[in-house]
């Protein structure tokens, strides 16, 4: 399928990194003979959060920042302009909120692992 693939739409989005702002290409693939398929870049969801312009790793440090460190909007927004990240302290609020999101969901993805460590070392005092 990959030698009759053509380019199906493509578009630019400006991404903001803990280094630095970059353009990020996206190409999405269609096979003319299959109209139903289409082959998006698979790294894409992980290192980009669809409909923002900062990359996983910003929203970890601010996550961290704000509910590990306990610091201030304000204080992350400083923080991040010395590393060259110029962010609005709205931005700061949804990424910190999104952090706890995917917190949560890592969190509860673990429940059966944690689960079953809890059943073979039975910790009670009887």
């Amino acid at each position: 399928m990959r030698e009759a693939t053509e380019v199906y739409v493509s578009w630019q989005r400006q991404v903001v990194t803990l280094r630095s702002p970059m353009k990020v290409r996206v190409r999405v693939l269609h096979c003319p003979d299959h109209q139903e398929i289409y082959v998006y870049p698979k790294p894409m969801r992980r290192l980009f959060l669809p409909g923002c312009r900062f990359d996983m790793n910003v929203m970890n440090a601010v996550g961290l920042l704000r509910w590990g460190l306990c610091l201030q909007r304000e204080e992350i927004q400083i923080l991040l302009m010395d590393r060259g990240v110029t962010i609005s302290t709205g931005e700061i609020s949804y990424l910190s909120e999104r952090f706890l999101v995917y917190f949560s969901l890592l969190h509860r993805s673990k429940y059966p692992e944690r689960d079953s460590c809890m059943r073979i070392t039975d910790v009670t005092c009887s």
